[in-house]
């Protein structure tokens, strides 16, 4: 695995927005260590980390599930909106299996948010964590320059 330069995000105001797991919390303090600077909640920034959280299988069957995806769809559509056009990037962490009911919604959500605001030069990405499992230098990665041509794509941690 090729480790990414400290200074890969140096000078990148980072929003964080969703659900506070324990993987997107590795994955800010990741984006830290190659020089993102977090910002506060509502304040200006081009790249925004949004947390998911699933409930699994077990959740489908009660609105588990259904009330997850809301709050993911909610916390994306209130970024997106804040972004200015002509660049940044949209990265969802969520944790799940590949195989995980709400895993396809989330990959439809990402295809569907990328095309349609791709227009706006903003990028749309998926990073799925399995339980227990960390995105390492996928976040910074796909904040960053190297992933400016990237936009749709779900990454499977596996």
């Amino acid at each position: 695995m090729t480790v990414l330069a400290a200074t890969a995000l140096a000078g990148v105001r980072l929003r964080v927005a969703g659900a506070d797991t324990p993987v997107v919390r590795a994955a800010v303090a990741r984006a830290g260590a190659c020089g993102a600077h977090p910002v506060e909640d509502g304040a200006p920034a081009a790249q925004v980390l949004v947390g998911a959280r699933t409930p699994g299988a077990a959740g489908v069957g009660d609105g588990t599930a259904a009330a997850y995806l809301v709050e993911a769809f909610t916390a994306l559509r209130d970024v997106l909106a804040e972004l200015p056009d002509g660049g940044g990037a949209v990265l969802l962490v969520e944790t799940a299996q590949a195989d995980d009911p709400t895993a396809g919604a989330v990959r439809a959500l990402c295809r569907s948010l990328a095309l349609e605001h791709a227009p706006r030069g903003v990028r749309v990405n998926v990073v799925l964590v399995p339980p227990g499992g960390d995105a390492g230098d996928l976040v910074p990665m796909l904040l960053g320059p190297a992933a400016a041509m990237m936009t749709g794509a779900v990454l499977e941690v596996a």
